[in-house]
């Protein structure tokens, strides 16, 4: 009668180990779950320090009320961001500006031929994407209003083409 009784014991210890151990496991990766929590929250502070003018891209976007900040409050900016003088660029933009327009207005860009793409035997035509200042045109791609989303779009977009 000892024999049983030591034997459900030595079963029941064995029971508790393993019980032990899953509880050890589980608490192991909650542990590491909350540490990466905990480093994820603590971002490093910046390193360099990003002009106020960079920081409103959201608010003007890229370029045509943007640039008109670094121009008039910070010169050496505007030449360090562009490579090139103010007067340069505005004289740049006289130039190349009408013709541009001109073009996208009627059609006549110059974009290639539709070509298939790698693995694929139809035929996809090529896009320009621009932003809302451009209007929706066959051959013209816009992201979405929110940047994050569109962002996400494209690489989703480029992750497919790979």
């Amino acid at each position: 009668m000892a024999a049983p009784r030591r034997l459900r014991m030595a079963l029941l210890e064995h029971e508790l180990a393993q019980a032990r151990f899953q509880y050890y496991l589980v608490l192991a990766a909650i542990l590491e779950a909350a540490e990466r929590e905990r480093q994820r929250a603590r971002r490093r502070e910046r390193r360099w320090w990003v002009r106020e003018w960079i920081l409103r891209r959201p608010l003007f976007g890229q370029y045509e009320t943007l640039m008109k900040d670094p121009e008039a409050e910070h010169a050496a900016d505007f030449k360090a961001f562009l490579r090139m003088e103010p007067q340069m660029y505005y004289e740049l933009l006289n130039r190349a500006g009408p013709r541009i327009t001109k073009s996208l207005r009627e059609g006549t860009i110059g974009l290639p031929q539709p070509d298939s793409l790698p693995n694929d035997d139809r035929d996809t035509p090529y896009y320009m994407v621009g932003d809302d200042a451009f209007p929706l045109r066959q051959y013209m791609l816009k992201p979405y209003p929110h940047r994050h989303l569109a962002r996400k779009l494209v690489r989703v977009q480029f992750e497919l083409l790979e």
